[in-house]
């Protein structure tokens, strides 16, 4: 049993080390989108309240993109589409209008 339980302690060890990896990631990759497009950034942030949680987002695939997480929508070059859906979740019209002008 000893074994068993050094497997467990490597294998525990081994999903911190990644899921760490995993976040510094995401969030260099946000950073990226401050830096790129710092009214989408902010209306991002606007919606889901902090840096970490806007990251996860944007990694998971999203109904409102056909699957398709928010990295590849604006790989693709539909930062429209991202301005949509979040309109869509904030139901902020308005504010995203100005921000869209402001960047």
């Amino acid at each position: 049993m000893p074994h068993t339980a050094a497997s467990f302690e490597s294998v525990r060890r081994e999903i911190e080390r990644t899921s760490a990896l995993r976040d510094a990631a995401l969030l260099a990759g946000f950073e990226a989108l401050e830096q790129r497009n710092s009214s989408l950034a902010q209306m991002v942030l606007m919606v889901f309240g902090d840096r970490r949680r806007a990251a996860q987002w944007m990694s998971q695939p999203q109904r409102a993109f056909d699957g398709r997480t928010v990295w590849q929508v604006l790989i693709d070059g539909d930062e429209e589409a991202l301005w949509d859906a979040l309109e869509q979740r904030q139901g902020g019209a308005e504010l995203a209008s100005r921000l869209r002008v402001e960047g």
